[in-house]
């Protein structure tokens, strides 16, 4: 059983592969899985990265 997630939570995807996504992509990526809401991009600064 996993107790530290809700039943809605997906896990976060492997950023940490090496050529699983260009490396810009998973920084973005890695953003927008930040912990603190606040702290990810909103949809005009992901347009700028993608």
């Amino acid at each position: 059983m996993n107790m530290g997630r809700s039943a809605t939570s997906r896990p976060h995807p492997d950023c940490n592969t090496k050529h699983a996504m260009p490396e810009n992509l998973a920084r973005v990526v890695q953003s927008c899985w930040a912990q603190n809401p606040k702290e990810r991009p909103d949809a005009s600064l992901l347009l700028k990265e993608i």
